[in-house]
Formats: structure tokens, C-alpha cells, sequence
């Protein structure tokens, strides 16, 4: 997911002029009005916020590849 466009979409809030995104919003995948239109999502999360550790995954169709770094 690309937080910040759709974090933006979220708020109702405009994107800022002086902003560049090249990201895509997926509100409307989370609002289960649309469906994924990529073939292949990408995610990573590099922190430690004590409920988690950092991990990564890929999904293809369906087909999920989770890897939890410090497992």
C-alpha cells in the first residue's frame, strides 16, 4: 500500500502542490470498493514497535511469502 496517498484519500485531505507522489491510493481496495489491480503487492515493515518485528511479504495471486527477520 502506498500510506501516504492514501492516508491523504483517507483524511479527505488534498494532495500538496509542492508534493510529488508517485504513489497510488488503495482507500478504495480498503473499502473493499475495488479490487487490487496489480498482479504482484509488495510490503515491507523495518521496525520494532513491541508487538512486532521487522518483516517482509510478497503477494502474487494466491500466493503469500512472509519473512520475519528475526525468526
Amino acid at each position: 500500500m502506498d500510506f501516504y496517498p492514501t492516508m491523504l484519500a483517507a483524511a479527505g485531505v488534498d494532495q500538496p502542490k509542492n508534493h510529488t507522489l508517485v504513489g497510488v491510493k488503495f482507500l478504495p481496495v480498503l473499502k473493499n470498493t475495488a479490487k487490487i489491480e496489480r498482479d504482484t503487492v509488495y510490503w515491507h515493515f523495518p521496525c520494532y514497535d513491541g508487538r512486532a518485528n521487522p518483516s517482509s511479504a510478497i503477494r502474487m495471486r494466491n500466493w503469500k511469502l512472509i519473512e520475519i527477520f528475526e525468526d
